[in-house]
């Protein structure tokens, strides 16, 4: 206000006016204290990648554009989005909207396959396919275990039993998948060898596995065949004798347990005598005096007053032909002996 001499009076007025900031624009967002890629301050919008099984939220920072900002977080967790309001002096408002994606494992293989605690044989985990054999007698399947290739896996296995395929499903946390397949089997014996071949109670002469034909020559005499058995070369072995006689073909089968065959074969045959020695000469059914085996001729004086030669009859050896000439009273009695081999020799 200015007076005058004269005294009127002239005012002056001056507003003042304060500019408020228009700026609602960050300089920069920090996750866990790291600068957000590519940001923008006229970018509102950002997605982040966390790695795999993250599980607590990132710290999320930000760097304001000037000091008159008001700021105002509002999480939406791992699973949301997160927002950073920030409001300019003058009261426009900017909006940045934070996303998070938790990336998704592809692991689909298994970091090892377990049988009864034992990893089993040359395991890969790229390679699906597996056979193992069990042993004779198996009755039931091992306890079948895996290590996990991470933990956000899904496995499931079906099991086909001691001679079929069990399957080890495995689900990644993205959805890949795959299958392992371990075929078992349980060990068939395939040994159709025998470990001995016994004639009577004495093993064949010079036996061996591996020779299926023999020869044996039964004492003079023999009618009927001594008692064959064997030794198994495996107890699972199934064993058919089939006997041929004494001057026959005996043949042994033996039948593995997978089925294979093998036939052993004793071709028997009895001695042939070549005995032509009497063991006695009978006169009317005495004794003949003096009868020696190796003595072939003899002098025997009769009644008389015989009308007929008298009987003779002998004790002869087994397997000997006998051929008897006689007189009508007296004379030379004639007695062949043919064995059944070699000379014969007469009495």
């Amino acid at each position: 206000t200015v007076p005058s001499q004269a005294g009127s009076v002239s005012v002056y007025r001056i507003t003042v006016q304060t500019v408020r900031s228009a700026n609602s624009s960050l300089n920069n967002i920090f996750i866990d204290g790291v600068a957000l890629a590519d940001f923008n301050p006229s970018v509102y919008t950002y997605t982040y990648n966390l790695p795999v099984g993250t599980q607590i939220m990132p710290d999320i920072t930000w760097t304001a554009g000037d000091q008159y900002q008001s700021i105002n977080f509002v999480s939406g967790g791992l699973t949301g989005t997160s927002r950073i309001v920030v409001s300019a002096q003058d009261g426009s408002i900017s909006t940045y909207q934070i996303s998070f994606v938790i990336a998704q494992s592809t692991n689909d293989a298994l970091a090892s396959i377990l049988l009864d605690g034992v990893e089993i044989a040359d395991f890969d985990s790229e390679v699906l396919n597996y056979a193992v054999q069990l042993p004779r007698g198996t009755v039931s399947l091992p306890n079948i275990t895996w290590v996990a290739g991470d933990a956000y896996q899904t496995i499931r296995k079906v099991e086909g039993g001691i001679n079929g395929d069990t399957r080890i499903s495995v689900k990644s946390q993205a959805g890949t998948s795959r299958v392992y397949t371990i075929s078992f089997s349980v060990s068939i014996d395939a040994n159709n060898s025998l470990s001995d071949i016994l004639v009577g109670e004495e093993s064949i002469d010079n036996f061996h596995s591996d020779t299926l034909i023999y020869n044996y020559i039964l004492p003079s005499g023999t009618l009927t065949l001594p008692q064959i058995s064997v030794v198994k070369g495996s107890e699972s072995q199934r064993v058919n004798i089939q006997k041929g006689g004494v001057n026959g073909t005996t043949t042994i089968t033996v039948i593995a347990e997978n089925g294979d065959t093998k036939v052993y074969s004793i071709n028997f045959s009895v001695q042939k005598s070549e005995n032509a020695f009497l063991n006695m000469i009978y006169i009317d059914g005495d004794s003949l005096p003096g009868f020696d085996s190796s003595i072939l001729n003899y002098d025997v004086e009769i009644p008389a007053s015989s009308t007929a030669c008298p009987i003779i009859t002998v004790d002869k050896q087994f397997g000997q032909d006998i051929t008897l000439l006689l007189p009508k009273v007296t004379g030379l009695v004639r007695i062949d002996v043919i064995p059944e081999s070699g000379s014969s020799n007469v009495y």
